[in-house]
């Protein structure tokens, strides 16, 4: 009889195979982030920032990472480079990690779609597990599953720096295609 091995966290592409539910969003957990844009505040003093907004996004390779154009240069506040953002997982148990603050520049580490509401984060080291794009079609009515950061939240700390709630909210969700792509 064959020894089962423990579960270790996932290294490298995510397999999203034929397995649970449960399983996929265990290790999901690992490829998606919430992005978080800052901005120096004006005042001088290092490390002190504005919280220019949030949303979800993901690694799709070791070092690449995809979230909304919205999220990092919506319409209203544009990306301006020097901005920085910082990703930042739910690890479970109430417990959040996050990166340093990546500084962004366009066509350097950050490449900017609008016209399809894409943004590309390119991240220097530290290879992160991963999930890959798929561009098969779905029928109608396949399950399907959804990971974010729906209304995640940071508090300034004593110096400015982000400070994470305990309660940090990821969300996965089970449901029905109702057409388009999905994660392969």
């Amino acid at each position: 009889m064959a020894k089962s091995t423990a579960w270790q966290p996932p290294t490298g592409r995510i397999s999203v195979g034929r397995r649970l539910f449960t399983e996929i969003v265990r290790d999901m957990r690992y490829c998606v982030y919430s992005a978080m844009r800052f901005r120096p505040d004006g005042s001088g003093m290092p490390g002190k920032v504005r919280h220019l907004g949030s949303g979800s996004g993901f690694f799709v390779g070791p070092n690449t990472f995809i979230t909304c154009n919205h999220v990092l240069n919506p319409a209203d506040n544009p990306h301006v480079d020097g901005d920085s953002c910082m990703l930042v997982q739910n690890i479970g148990a109430g417990q959040a990690r996050h990166t340093q603050a990546l500084k962004l520049t366009v066509g350097t580490n950050l490449h900017l779609f609008p016209e399809c509401d894409l943004a590309v984060i390119q991240i220097p080291e530290n290879p992160q597990p991963y999930a890959t794009v798929g561009y098969n079609d779905m029928l109608e009515g396949t399950d399907i599953g959804i990971a974010g950061y729906p209304r995640s939240t940071i508090i300034p700390g004593p110096n400015g720096e982000p400070q994470f709630p305990g309660s940090y909210l990821s969300h996965c969700q089970r449901g029905c295609n109702l057409g388009g792509k999905t994660m392969d």
